[in-house]
Order: structure tokens, then C-alpha cells, then sequence
């Protein structure tokens, strides 16, 4: 109970005595009567002391209930985020490597033909140039990548988030000049005439015959 509460509890016992005519009190009653506003005292301030240990808990509860839900909050977020790191890397190694591969087995094909044949040899080049633009732009994805990474760890967001686009606009561009390239090429191929190449050979060959 509060030391108000009791003040007043006490003011109106003393003017119920004065309304029944009670002037004077023993002193022996007025101990007993303050040992019994001590006990009442005493079991209000252990009922508070009960109650403040329920509401503490309680907060407790509630509390460590919120911790653990934003602890699980955050681990899916970092989980997820992660995630998307993981195949964004993916996805700049295969822009990368699909470019690189076509360019080195272009060029193989390239060497290998233009001893027998030069009729391909301009339209292969400009697969061959379409793919390297593929492969510099997987590069460039790497760079910007890093740059947005950078940007995220120190805050600044919105240059963060243009990193972030020009990363995805440059991974675009190179999956896009693999299929330009492979386009390219196989067009390249698909209208060679062989036929014309060998009559130009063995027109070669015929003059070669002539002139000696």
C-alpha cells in the first residue's frame, strides 16, 4: 500500500473516533493500530513486489519473443541475400565463359578455314568481334559488381543501386551478344556454298597450271 493510502486511511479513522466522541487515544491502542497498518503495508508491498516480478517477466517474455523473431527475420534476409549473391556470381561466370568459349572456338574454326576458304572469313570476324564485346561486357559486370558491393557495406545507397543496374544491364548485354554472335555465325555458315569455294580453288589451281 502507498504511503498516501495509508495517510488518508488514517486521517479517516481518526475523524470517525472524533465523530463517536473519542478524543483521546491509549497509546498501548495506538501501537496496536499502527501494527496493524504495518502488516497491512507489509502484505500490499509483497503483493507489489510479487506483481512488479509477473510484469517484469512478462516484458521479458515479450522481449526476448521480438528478439527472436527479428534474429529470424534477419537470418532469412542474410540467407536470401546470399542467395542472390550466389547466383548473380553464376550468372556473371557463365556470361563470361559462354562468350570466352565462343570466342576461342571461333577462332579455331577461323584458322582452320582460311587456308581452304576467305569467303566466310569477314562475317565469321564480326561474330568473332560480337563475342568479344560479350565477354568485355562480363568484365565490366565484374567491376561494377565490386563497386556496388562497396557502396552497399558504406551506406551510400542510391549509388549502390546505379552499380547494382549497371551490373544487370551489363550481364544482360553479354548473354545478348552471345546470341547476336551465335546468330552471326550461324548464318555465316548456313548460306556458305561449298561448291563455290571448290571452283575457286580449282580455278587457283588451274591458273597456278597455266602460269607454269
Amino acid at each position: 500500500m502507498k504511503a498516501q493510502t495509508l495517510i488518508r486511511d488514517m486521517e479517516t479513522d481518526i475523524q470517525n473516533l472524533e465523530k463517536d466522541g473519542i478524543t483521546e487515544i491509549k497509546l498501548k491502542n495506538f501501537k496496536a493500530y499502527l501494527e496493524e497498518i504495518k502488516e497491512i503495508a507489509k502484505e500490499q508491498e509483497e503483493k507489489d513486489v510479487l506483481q512488479t516480478q509477473r510484469d517484469l517477466a512478462f516484458y521479458a517474455a515479450k522481449e526476448t519473443s521480438k528478439i527472436e523473431y527479428y534474429k529470424a527475420r534477419a537470418k532469412r534476409n542474410s540467407d536470401g541475400f546470399h542467395a542472390v549473391i550466389t547466383i548473380g556470381q553464376g550468372a556473371l561466370k557463365s556470361g563470361a565463359l559462354i562468350n570466352g568459349g565462343a570466342c576461342v572456338a571461333l577462332l579455331a574454326f577461323i584458322g582452320n578455314i582460311i587456308t581452304k576458304d576467305t569467303s566466310m572469313t569477314s562475317d565469321l570476324s564480326t561474330a568473332l568481334l560480337i563475342f568479344g564485346g560479350g565477354l568485355l561486357f562480363a568484365a565490366m559486370s565484374s567491376g561494377t559488381t565490386y563497386l556496388a558491393q562497396v557502396n552497399y557495406e558504406t551506406k551510400k545507397i542510391k549509388k549502390a543501386f546505379i552499380f547494382h543496374y549497371l551490373t544487370i544491364s551489363f550481364v544482360t548485354l553479354s548473354y545478348l551478344s552471345f546470341l547476336l554472335g551465335g546468330l552471326q555465325s550461324w548464318q555465316t555458315i548456313h548460306e556458305w556454298e561449298p561448291q563455290k569455294s571448290v571452283e575457286r580453288v580449282s580455278s587457283i589451281q588451274l591458273n597456278l597450271i597455266n602460269n607454269n
